[in-house]
């Protein structure tokens, strides 16, 4: 029997994401398409497996704005990040918290991520979560590195249409309300140029001559000062403040 794409997209991340989830002792999985193209980015699911829809529902409306995963959380690496949820430990942990408390009160206990860019406005992210109720041990993510990529490069013609289709159907964005100015520093200034050429904190702090320790302090003082929790949402702040100065 002849399969459509979307078919064969489906057996496919049944495959591979049953094969990623038990290699790394994850009880929950999730391949998803982060937009960033939009004034407020957005997430797609494309396959979930063991994570309760409530969850899926939550993450997509509100709580991956506070995601330290993705990409736009300062890590560029394109590498497997995973951080414990019991205890997040850093010096912007208070705009982890949100998230961590969220996803710990549903149950889990670690999160990991492993993004690739897919064009300038676009990521994939797979999302990997363990289960206090099926904790296998601690998620071995450096093992599925392999298996993901070959993942993704089976399914890349599918995600390209999906990334068309996405970008062909976005709802236009309402009519930003405007921005009050808010007050900066001229370190943070200079800290906000860099957030806005889309430097990791790595690179800010080898540009300012400044410690990571630094720059987190830094960002936290800016996400204050936005009312926001999150690096991504700190982002859209900053370039709605610039469009309503004109810059």
């Amino acid at each position: 029997m002849h399969l459509t794409a979307a078919q064969e997209f489906h057996e496919l991340n049944t495959r591979y994401g049953g094969e990623v989830a038990s290699a790394s002792r994850a009880s929950g999985l999730a391949l998803m398409l982060y937009d960033t193209s939009a004034a407020s980015p957005a997430i797609h699911f494309l396959h979930n497996s063991g994570i309760p829809e409530s969850v899926v529902t939550s993450y997509s409306s509100q709580w991956f704005t506070c995601d330290p995963l993705l990409p736009d959380a300062g890590c560029h690496d394109e590498v497997m990040r995973h951080s414990s949820i019991v205890a997040p430990a850093n010096s912007v942990a208070e705009t982890n918290e949100v998230y961590f408390s969220r996803l710990g009160r549903a149950g889990f206990v670690e999160a990991a991520a492993l993004s690739r860019p897919l064009g300038r406005s676009f990521h994939l992210v797979v999302g990997l979560l363990a289960h206090r109720q099926q904790f296998r041990g601690s998620l071995s993510v450096d093992s599925v590195t392999g298996q993901v990529d070959q993942w993704l490069a089976q399914g890349s013609d599918y995600l390209v249409d999906a990334c068309l289709h996405i970008a062909l159907y976005r709802p236009a964005a309402p009519p930003a309300a405007p921005v009050a100015p808010v007050s900066m520093t001229r370190r943070e200034q200079q800290l906000v140029n860099e957030l806005l050429r889309g430097s990791s904190n790595k690179q800010i702090a080898a540009d300012l001559h400044l410690s990571i320790y630094t720059i987190e302090n830094y960002l936290s003082r800016l996400y204050r000062k936005f009312a926001v929790h999150s690096r991504t949402a700190l982002l859209a702040a900053l370039r709605q403040s610039a469009a309503a100065r004109g810059g």
